[in-house]
This record gives structure tokens, C-alpha cells and sequence, in this order.
């Protein structure tokens, strides 16, 4: 119907890739055989395919009569060895199994206990999807679906030698009544009757045992389930990790979701909980995916509603909450209920960068403003004195400049690193701390709260990489730099492309007004097309963008195009109408 040929014949290859395990909720071969063995994947698969042609070759060669109750055999067979014999199978691989040998029953009645073993093995596998748990698992049920690809295999031989030698292949649809025999279940030949009661009992057997587990198993949870509840209402537990829809407690190894009173529409959405490791070196905040600490879960595979609460229990790593960081949880499924709340763990990191703010080792901050803005090493730290939870609720944004580059045509590329406090911020001794390591290279931050014009929200641009500055005016007040090629509030100084602002014992308002700067070309086809009429590049900037102050000195530094200049015109902007000031150097300069 005009899907590629291709498609068809490599989709098995190409949706093994998504799975991880040799069966999933298969009740085959490999249930048996241990994941270490998962890289002989394309052996296990060949010889799979070796078997299903030998078996083709074989039938093929023998030259069998084709019958109608042949036809449903073979494919009742073929459809039931195919799953049974490859890797990487799902258990719903098995349903056209179900089918034919459901036609089977009925065409060869004799086989009537085909259907029922794989109905009630299928029914193990959607006990994982209905309660959350198997009945049995599914290496048990395996047994008697590999028993029963032997009966069949072994019927087929029977029913071969006893129909003889035939002439030649018929047709399929131009079948000859000899060698037909169709033996109810009371045939008196051998006792066909009694591998039937043999497969069907064991698979019986082995449901009932699993269902008495699964019993004395859902019995000792929910008494578990009632202790936990117990020790959340004594009191007998810390605080709570988080207060939201739930309440997240920590009772030894396990978490504990708590609410009271609860509704089952409270229990409909799913849970999810990730157990974040502390941030890379990165500086990468952590995301929702942190492999197998991530846990989602339904309700009602980990919880109880008990008389009027509801209670859900996880298991934590081993180790406990060591190596966690960060606590997520939450329920997502769209509607109001859906709810998201973090917590941190590793308090003592942030305990230590609050003792050093309060006792001044980390030094003046670089920005006083809603929050006060430190550099300690790596580490960009958010500080705020007498702070109420409604004053971090906004959206923290964050903005990463890797260069400094102002030209033609040319843009201030950031890297967007947005965060909400509940991820990298505490709420220690009344005051909010947020700390955010930083990757390497970067060479200023722009950051605040969103939306930014609302009261109580604010926006600062700030230097973080000191290290360039510091060499150049070292430089400057050496007099390596030599003399400057023009004066004023700043001193200004050209080297080719790098402009160099520099002033000794600037004060605030110096670096408040913007720059202005204006490069003028001595081929205007050199300038963007906007400016050529004009035949100069008009360039602005703030010095919080491309400057930094060390020990009472401002610097700025800033990347021109290279092109050829007929002049360039600098200074600071108007005030009263006036500019702070302005010079002007020539191309010799």
C-alpha cells in the first residue's frame, strides 16, 4: 500500500535499537538468559533466523501434502516459535500467536489447550499494566509456552509420518482429503488427551502460586504502608523535604508521600521523582533526566488510600540520600491537580558560602541590588538579607557572554541558563542564597528576576572574568602600554583591533553613562549597508557589558572589525546635554 520495501524488511533491526533488554515482558527464551549476554544480540538473532529457515527448508523438502488443517498448524506454529526464538521481544509479539492457535482449537480440536496456555500467560503480562506488579515473573510462565512449542512441533512430526508419503505438493486452496483426520478430543489414538491437562496444569499451577505471592505481598505492603502513616501522624519524623499537593517526608531508606484528607482524583495523576546528583562542573543546572535516579510511578503501585489519607512509599539508592543534591517531585497529567515542588539536601555547601558573605571572606559584591551578586572562585552567589519565600518566586534568569565583540553586524551571543530558586537556592537563617557554578569562558553574566519593569523585580549586567583585566592594567600603570592616544574622564588606548578604556580611581557615577563610539571608514563599502551613506559605524555600549574595576581602577575593553579608518571618535554620552566627554584619533594614532 506504498510503504518502501525496505521499511518493512529492516524494521525489527531498526526497532531493536530502542530496547534495552534481550526480552521485555516476553515470556520467551531469553528470560533466561542473563543482560550480560545483551552485546551477542545479532548472534542470538541469527540463529533464531537459522532455525525459522531450517524449519522452511525442511517442510520444503519433505514435499507434504498442503491440507487446510497444515496451513493453520504451520501458522499457529510459526507465529508462536518466531516470538519465542528472537530477542529483544514485548509480550505483545505473541497476540497473532493467540489467534491461530484459536483457529488451531478449532480446526484440530485435539490441540484445544494451545489457546488456553497462551491466554492465561498473557494475562501475567497485563497484570503489570492492571496492578502495577507480575503475578508471577516472566521466566516462570516462559516454561510451559516453551513446552507447548515443543507439543506442537511434535504433533506436526506425528501428524507427517501418519499421513505417508505424498506424490507432490498441492496448491494451498486445492487440498485432497487424504491424510485428513480431524480427532475430537476423545480420540483413542496414543494419549493426545494428556499433554493438553499436563501443559494447562502447569501453567495453572504456576499462576496460582504467583497469585498467592502476589497476595501475602500486596498484605505486607499494605501493613507497611500503615506504619508509615502511623509515624507521619506521631510525629516522629523530621519536618517535612517539601510541602506541596503532598508532603514529602524522609522515614530511614524511603520517602514518604503523605496527604490528608485525599480524594482518588488526587491519586489519578502520575507521580514522578528524581533524585538529582549534585550540579556538573558545568554549571549546567540539573535536568528532570538523571537516568536511574529517576522514579516514575503510579499510585497505585506504591501507595495506599487509608482511612481518608493517602500513602505512598519509594525506596532511595543505596547509600540513602547521600550523593543526592536535589529533591524533585510531583504529578503531571494537565489538569489542576499537576503539581511540581523541589528541595535541596546539600545544605552544608550552601551554609559555608553564607559564612563566608557574613564574614566578609568572599569580599565586596560586585552588584548591590534586589539581590547582592559575589563571585567566590567559579561560583556566581545570590544573597539576600530578611528575605520572605514571595521574594524568589519569579523566575531567575541568567544569560552567559562567552566574548566582547562589537562591530559590524555582529551580535552579543548568550547562552540562556534560566533557573527557579527552588533549584539552586536555600532559605537559610532568613536569608536566600542561590548559588550557580559557572562553565568555563565565560566572560560576563546578565541576570535578574522576569518580568523585568514589575515592582520587585530588577536586571543586572556584571564582569566575572577578572583575568584579562588584570594583566592590561598591570600593563597600563607600568607604562608598557605607553602613552595614550587620547585623554579624558578616561584614558584611551589603541592597539589594531583592541580599544582600551582605562581610568585610575574611577568612582561609580564614571562608569554609569554609556560609551559612544564611532568608527568612520575610509572605503564605506567596508560598513554595513545601513551605514554606508552615513561612512561611519555607530557603536554604543555600557560598561558594565565590557568593563570591570580592580582595586579602585575601571578598564574597558572592546574588539572593533578590522578595517581601514580615516578616524575614530570616542567618549562618554550626554548629561545636561553635553557629552561627559569626547576624543577624537586619527588613523596614525
Amino acid at each position: 500500500i506504498g510503504r518502501p520495501f525496505a521499511d518493512l524488511v529492516t524494521i525489527y533491526l531498526r526497532q531493536t535499537v530502542l530496547q534495552g533488554g534481550l526480552a521485555s515482558r516476553a515470556q520467551n527464551l531469553y528470560q533466561w538468559v542473563p543482560d550480560r549476554f545483551f552485546p551477542l544480540f545479532p548472534l542470538f538473532a541469527a540463529l533464531a533466523a537459522a532455525v525459522l529457515l531450517a524449519i522452511a527448508v525442511a517442510i520444503h523438502r519433505n514435499r507434504l501434502r498442503i491440507t487446510p488443517e497444515r496451513i493453520v498448524f504451520l501458522a499457529a506454529f510459526a507465529v508462536l516459535l518466531a516470538p519465542y526464538l528472537l530477542p529483544k521481544m514485548h509480550g505483545r509479539y505473541f497476540f497473532p500467536a493467540e489467534i491461530f492457535t484459536l483457529i488451531l482449537a478449532f480446526r484440530c480440536p485435539r490441540y484445544w489447550y494451545a489457546p488456553v496456555v497462551l491466554q492465561l500467560a498473557s494475562w501475567n503480562i497485563y497484570s503489570r499494566g492492571l496492578w502495577f506488579t507480575w503475578w508471577v515473573p516472566p521466566s516462570w510462565l516462559a516454561l510451559p509456552v516453551g513446552l507447548l512449542v515443543l507439543v506442537l512441533a511434535r504433533g506436526f512430526l506425528r501428524d507427517s509420518e501418519s499421513t505417508g508419503e505424498a506424490p507432490a505438493r498441492v496448491r494451498p486452496g486445492r487440498s485432497s482429503a487424504v491424510g485428513r483426520s480431524r480427532p475430537g478430543l476423545r480420540d483413542p489414538a496414543g494419549s493426545r488427551f494428556l499433554p493438553g491437562v499436563l501443559v494447562v496444569a502447569m501453567t495453572i499451577g504456576i499462576l496460582l502460586v504467583g497469585a498467592v505471592q502476589w497476595a501475602l505481598a500486596r498484605r505486607a505492603e499494605t501493613v507497611r504502608l500503615e506504619a508509615a502513616r502511623r509515624t507521619v501522624l506521631a510525629g516522629d519524623l523530621d519536618p517535612p523535604l517539601l510541602r506541596s499537593t503532598y508532603d514529602l517526608y524522609l522515614d530511614g531508606t524511603q520517602l514518604v508521600f503523605y496527604r490528608e484528607p485525599c480524594t482518588p482524583a488526587d491519586t489519578e495523576a502520575r507521580f514522578l521523582l528524581s533524585l538529582h546528583p549534585p550540579a556538573p562542573e558545568t554549571g549546567a543546572p540539573p535536568g528532570l533526566e538523571v537516568g536511574p535516579r529517576n522514579r516514575g510511578f503510579d499510585f497505585e503501585e506504591r501507595g495506599r488510600r487509608l482511612d481518608g489519607a493517602c500513602v505512598a512509599t519509594v525506596e532511595l539508592p543505596e547509600g540513602g540520600t547521600s550523593g543526592i543534591a536535589m529533591i524533585e517531585a510531583g504529578q503531571w497529567d494537565g489538569s489542576p491537580r499537576s503539581w511540581r515542588a523541589w528541595r535541596r539536601l546539600d545544605r552544608a555547601r550552601f551554609r559555608a558560602a553564607l559564612d563566608s558573605i557574613a564574614s566578609g571572606a568572599a569580599g565586596e559584591p560586585l552588584v548591590r541590588s534586589d539581590f547582592d551578586l559575589y563571585l567566590a572562585g567559579t561560583e556566581l552567589l545570590y544573597h539576600r538579607e530578611d528575605c520572605a519565600p514571595e521574594e524568589v518566586e519569579p523566575r531567575f534568569f541568567l544569560h552567559l557572554f562567552r566574548h566582547d565583540r562589537v562591530g559590524s553586524g555582529a551580535r552579543r551571543l548568550f547562552e540562556n541558563r534560566d533557573f527557579d530558586f527552588a533549584r539552586h537556592g536555600v532559605l537559610l537563617d532568613g536569608a536566600c542564597l542561590a548559588v550557580f557554578r559557572l562553565p568555563e569562558g565565560v566572560a560576563s553574566v546578565r541576570t535578574g528576576q522576569r518580568p523585568p519593569g514589575e515592582p520587585g523585580h530588577w536586571r543586572e549586567v556584571l564582569r566575572v572574568d577578572f583575568a584579562p583585566f588584570r594583566a592590561e592594567i598591570a600593563e597600563i600603570v607600568s607604562g608598557r602600554a605607553g602613552p595614550p592616544a587620547a585623554r579624558g574622564v578616561f584614558d584611551f588606548y589603541r592597539e589594531g583591533t583592541e580599544l582600551r578604556w582605562f581610568r585610575d580611581g574611577c568612582r561609580p557615577e564614571d562608569r554609569e553613562v554609556p560609551f559612544f563610539l564611532q568608527l568612520h571608514a575610509a572605503d564605506p563599502e567596508a560598513l554595513p549597508e545601513h551605514r554606508r551613506e552615513d561612512g561611519f559605524e555607530d557603536l554604543d555600549f555600557a560598561f558594565s557589558h565590557h568593563g570591570a574595576v580592580l582595586d579602585g581602577r575601571c578598564l574597558v575593553r572592546v574588539t572593533i572589525p578590522d578595517y581601514e579608518m580615516r578616524r575614530l571618535r570616542t567618549g562618554q554620552g550626554f548629561r545636561d546635554g553635553e557629552p561627559v566627554w569626547e576624543a577624537e584619533v586619527s588613523p596614525g594614532k
